[in-house]
């Protein structure tokens, strides 16, 4: 995906890591490639899950973000997916780290996948961010931990969309609306 924006890899990515040239060229959707030494690299989208957690009164969890990008705005509990890792898994762990409860991979159900830019320090990553519903009988003993500032609950339409941290999450959440509020 050739992009205009400053932080795309294409306007940072100036020298082959293999070689250090400058003859590192960024020459299609996602390909860079060496002329000095034929290195070639692929830009892959990342994978991150995203997890909807339904009380059994219908209100879901949303996460405030302490840190960039977008700090202060909500999201849901989530994260990337770590390399050899399972989808599932990644998505009970990331539930773990951020609010302190704990899932199995039994509750979780898909929901859907969207892609989505996520911009850290400078450089655009594109990611694929793959969503699940875990229905959640438990206590409501929430910790705001990692990289969380604040967890609140709320019912589906009473979400405020412009409050909202990503694309993909308005996506995702727009579509766990259609599907199964209301």
């Amino acid at each position: 995906m050739r992009n205009n924006i400053a932080s795309h890899p294409a306007n940072v990515f100036k020298f082959c890591p293999r070689c250090g040239s400058n003859a590192f060229i960024f020459d299609s959707e996602k390909r860079f490639n060496c002329s000095t030494c034929g290195f070639v690299y692929y830009l892959n989208a990342a994978t991150a899950v995203a997890v909807i957690i339904r009380l059994s009164d219908g209100r879901i969890v949303l996460t405030q973000r302490r840190f960039d990008p977008a700090a202060g705005k909500y999201d849901l509990p989530g994260g990337f997916v770590d390399m050899g890792e399972r989808v599932e898994v990644a998505a009970v762990r990331e539930v773990a780290e951020e609010i302190g409860i704990t899932l199995n991979t039994d509750q979780l159900e898909f929901l859907a996948s969207f892609p989505n830019t996520y911009e850290y320090k400078g450089v655009c990553y594109f990611t694929c961010d793959v969503a699940f519903v875990a229905h959640y009988n438990g206590t409501e003993n929430f910790e705001a931990n990692d990289d969380v500032q604040h967890v609140i609950t709320v019912l589906p339409e009473a979400i405020d969309y412009d409050t909202i941290s990503f694309d993909s999450i308005r996506n995702i959440l727009k579509l766990y609306c259609e599907k199964y509020a209301g």
